[in-house]
């Protein structure tokens, strides 16, 4: 399939609300099936059903959240967690390969902040483990993945990246060595070791500083010469009364610069944007690529030795 239609979703996730989540992103898939016909990609907003769990609870309960709301996702391909078994679902009624943004996942005694991808069968196809994990994270046992992941539809390939992972650019170099179409990250505002948060003037919310996450996205999409789409949104207060944080969706293009997809007065909007395998895929891989690549081969090695 050259033409690759893909379908975004952007709303607010409400804190600790698994059914008001799991509600509007039915409704999304809704609204893209009634506005475009359909879509061969759907791709979800961070934690989309439980809501972002550290740096939005007192440190004791989110050390039990982070536990209690982690799920398993098989190497089998079979689903069992809540949000698994909901993107699932919603892959198999709508016939649409869907890419989930962040949960928790519980691998033996490890967890880790990762993101997935099912098919339009409902399959489990791939997943991808945050390898730059920050401090906040590690305290709350939260453990770094050990490689990227390239998620796959037939021969459109997509590059996953999770919050901090956009300063590391030996991610962003493997993707371009592994020739992907398209490179989608997910951020909300969090407690940041290297991209400091602001707050935005109307309204008042917590943020990212915008300045300096669009500079890395801006050299990781020159780096590599494809389309990187940030995914955002609303984060919303467990009562449904009040936004605490609100990170905007945006584009980088290696020609154009960065772009907002949608602010904060599109919350609800989803939208379509389409890519076309043949003329966007990545650079070859340059001297400069291949260094990268072989630093981080070498540094995962002796991690692990």
């Amino acid at each position: 399939m050259p033409l690759v239609r893909i379908g975004v979703a952007f709303q607010r996730v409400r804190l600790n609300s698994s059914r008001i989540n799991s509600k509007r992103l039915a409704e999304a898939l809704d609204t893209l099936a009634r506005e475009h016909a359909s879509v061969d990609v759907f791709i979800t907003p961070p934690y989309p059903i439980t809501g972002p769990i550290v740096g939005y609870y007192s440190e004791s309960k989110a050390k039990s959240y982070v536990r209690s709301s982690a799920e398993r996702l098989s190497d089998r391909g079979t689903v069992s967690g809540r949000t698994s078994t909901l993107v699932s679902r919603l892959a198999e009624n709508y016939g649409v390969n869907i890419i989930s943004g962040p949960i928790i996942e519980r691998a033996g005694p490890r967890l880790y902040v990762t993101a997935f991808a099912v098919n339009a069968n409902g399959m489990l196809v791939a997943k991808y483990r945050k390898i730059a994990v920050t401090r906040k994270e590690l305290s709350h046992g939260l453990s770094p993945g050990k490689e990227v992941a390239i998620f796959s539809f037939g021969d459109f390939r997509v590059g996953v990246f999770i919050d901090e992972d956009i300063v590391v650019p030996e991610v962003f170099r493997a993707f371009q060595a592994s020739k992907v179409n398209l490179i989608v990250g997910f951020m909300l505002p969090y407690e940041s070791d290297y991209i400091p948060s602001a707050v935005r003037e109307s309204p008042s919310l917590l943020t990212m500083d915008l300045n300096e996450v669009s500079a890395f996205l801006r050299t990781a999409a020159r780096i590599t010469g494809v389309p990187i789409l940030l995914v955002g949104g609303a984060v919303e207060g467990i009562n449904g009364q009040e936004d605490l944080a609100f990170m905007p969706t945006l584009i980088a293009e290696a020609d154009l610069g960065v772009e907002v997809m949608r602010d904060y007065d599109d919350i609800g909007r989803p939208f379509r944007m389409e890519i076309d395998t043949e003329s966007s895929v990545a650079r070859p891989c340059d001297l400069g690529c291949e260094t990268a690549i072989m630093n981080l081969c070498k540094a995962k090695a002796k991690k692990r030795s």
